[in-house]
């Protein structure tokens, strides 16, 4: 779930309009952050296993990703068209609706995550926070 912190963020005061500013920023890069970490416990789950005896060993293999990384498989998977590598990996699987819909939604939200740490001009507003926040929930239920 997406930390409890994100929705606080979205509790802002009119009367401060600065810093709801950079809490509705902040709400977008904890949603990426959040849906980053959801990607890699998962596919280090697939991979290494599940169990207490293997959480040192999930660990490692979830420092291995790196964000482009991770952005690069994900366009492949959103636009159905992965690298040749991932195909192999795929063995002939389909790529599902909801795995394209989150690996589409990675991608968007990293670029605005750099949007909003970094273009101090790129402003946000209450209802498109909610929105990320709502979907990010919904994903984390898939």
């Amino acid at each position: 779930m997406l930390p409890t912190c994100s929705k606080d963020l979205l509790a802002l005061d009119p009367r401060k309009p600065r810093q709801a500013k950079a809490s509705l920023k902040r709400v977008i890069s904890t949603a990426y952050y959040a849906l980053f970490s959801l990607l890699v416990d998962e596919v280090a789950g697939a991979v290494v296993g599940g169990g207490s005896g293997r959480k040192r060993l999930r660990g490692y293999v979830i420092r291995t990703f790196s964000h482009r990384s991770m952005a690069d498989v994900c366009r492949g998977f959103a636009r159905r068209n992965p690298s040749r590598k991932n195909l192999e990996v795929l063995a002939g699987r389909e790529i599902s609706d909801d795995l394209a819909s989150i690996a589409d939604t990675f991608c968007n939200l990293q670029n605005g995550r750099s949007e909003a740490d970094y273009n101090f001009v790129r402003s946000y507003t209450k209802e498109q926070a909610q929105i990320i926040i709502d979907y990010i929930e919904i994903v984390h239920q898939k």
